[in-house]
């Protein structure tokens, strides 16, 4: 770069710190090794926040009774019921009180300065998130058999976020105290031990648990939230009255019944071409996975397969690729054999297809067109709704696999060692079951809020293995 006729313009860079100053104090009562109770208090400042209006106070209290200490049955190996509220300090994003300048290229030797898009906030608030649980936890049969199950409550008062700000001010976005969330849902855990001798072990666990959140308050005046556009007008949104993250954009003209409407004229769908309608939902219905541990004296072997059910995606590598002719689907354009065929013509061997649907009417559609569902020929940036690139993002995976060896007692107190351990653990090894095309549902995404829902750039995944040792003094 020193070789550059002038000199080249420096390279942006951002730095953000963050401080927090805290007290904490806390406090565990027990009673007869049965009933429980702990407590705890803070007080945090955070320089994120005004200086006149940067503490939070925020509290937690939990009790439980091991009620198997008070139960005598052979059958109950433990037994403990708990319950609990905590409140969660949270903070706002770094640098978002007072209004600064970009430093941008310069212009003929003269430095320029920029005012930033976003309106920052110079009387954001502290707020906390609250939450409620209950469990059981239950182990039967010398731990053999046994469950832990809670159901919780979270409560999230008005999270700092952006907003649209007219444009008219010189900046499109502003922070302020906008989003109320709220979250319920269930948490469950089993563990089975269906052999058990004295060389030999097979263990079970199971994990799944459901969330089902809300938008239930955004800012004065305010009932749909932008979070974030994607390519082709399709947006991610916080909308009062549904779950954080529904994707809005075109979608087909459905019946009552829930058909598609298909032009008796043309034979293509009818699009409904407002980016208004929600056409996904970025939450999963429920997440799990299931790992079975098998041991043979030293040695011992487990496998993970993790599953997630539900949860949309919008695919912009699918509406990239089949606007462009690059996937195969838009290599079904004739179910009469004649492939090649483009225009529409008349008679029994015209060539295309008939798309499945209606007419507005009710009636089947009989009408040939040239183009597959959804349009997926030629032209279908324009031609095809993005609902028909919303996928259910759900898949089932091989996620681990380990295979360990522990070393003889003799060999590791020669070696003055605990304890010693070598490993081969191999993770991402197999997609067993997806519903994107093409793609890893958990590919190209980023990590903030704003790409959920996206799918973009996916590169192929990577099977990871490797080999540990796990050496204890």
């Amino acid at each position: 770069m020193s070789n550059s006729r002038v000199n080249p313009p420096a390279p942006f860079e951002r730095a953000t710190k963050l401080g927090v100053n805290s007290y904490y104090a806390s406090a565990s009562l027990g009673y007869l090794d049965t009933f429980f109770i702990d407590a705890t208090a803070r007080r945090d400042a955070f320089s994120s926040l005004p200086a006149e209006d940067n503490v939070q106070n925020s509290y937690s209290a939990s009790g439980s009774w091991v009620f198997s200490k008070n139960v005598n049955a052979s059958w109950l190996t433990f037994g403990k019921l708990r319950g609990g509220y905590s409140e969660s300090p949270l903070g706002t994003p770094g640098q978002a009180l007072i209004d600064t300048y970009s430093k941008i290229d310069a212009f003929n030797g003269q430095q320029q300065y920029s005012v930033n898009s976003t309106k920052n906030n110079p009387f954001l608030e502290p707020i906390k998130t609250q939450t409620t649980e209950i469990g059981l936890e239950m182990q039967f049969l010398n731990r053999r058999i046994g469950f832990d199950v809670s159901a919780y409550k979270n409560i999230n008062n008005g999270e700092a976020i952006l907003v649209p700000y007219s444009t008219a001010t010189g900046n499109t976005n502003r922070y302020i105290n906008a989003a109320n969330i709220q979250n319920k849902g269930i948490e469950v855990q089993l563990n089975v031990t269906p052999i058990k001798t004295t060389n030999f072990a097979w263990d079970i666990n199971v994990n799944w648990s459901k969330n089902e959140n809300e938008v239930t308050k955004l800012a004065d005046g305010i009932e749909n939230l932008q979070i974030s556009s994607f390519p082709g007008t399709v947006t991610l949104n916080a909308v009062v009255g549904q779950p954080f993250g529904v994707l809005k954009g075109t979608d087909y003209t459905y019946t009552a019944d829930g058909q598609k409407i298909v032009n008796p004229t043309t034979g293509r769908y009818v699009i409904n071409s407002s980016t208004n309608n929600i056409i996904g939902n970025v939450n999963p219905d429920w997440i799990g996975g299931i790992r079975n541990k098998f041991s043979y004296k030293s040695l011992s072997f487990s496998f993970l397969i993790d599953a997630k059910h539900g949860g949309d995606v919008f695919s912009t590598d699918l509406w990239y690729g089949v606007g462009s002719g690059l996937t195969d689907e838009t290599g079904a354009n004739n179910d009469l054999g004649n492939p090649k065929r483009s225009a529409v013509t008349t008679g029994a061997d015209s060539g295309g297809v008939i798309n499945p649907g209606v007419y507005a009417d009710g009636t089947p559609n009989t009408t040939r067109t040239a183009y597959v569902v959804g349009g997926v020929v030629t032209n279908a940036y324009t031609t095809a709704p993005r609902s028909e690139y919303v996928y259910d993002a759900g898949f089932i995976k091989l996620r681990e696999v380990n295979i360990t060896y522990t070393l003889p007692t003799s060999l590791v107190q020669k070696l003055r060692l605990v304890d010693a351990k070598i490993s081969l653990i191999g993770s991402n090894l197999w997609i067993i079951q997806k519903n994107l095309p093409h793609a890893d549902p958990e590919s190209g995404l980023g990590s903030n809020a704003g790409s959920l829902g996206l799918s973009i750039g996916s590169t192929p995944t990577t099977r990871n293995i490797g080999c540990n040792l796990t050496i204890k003094f």
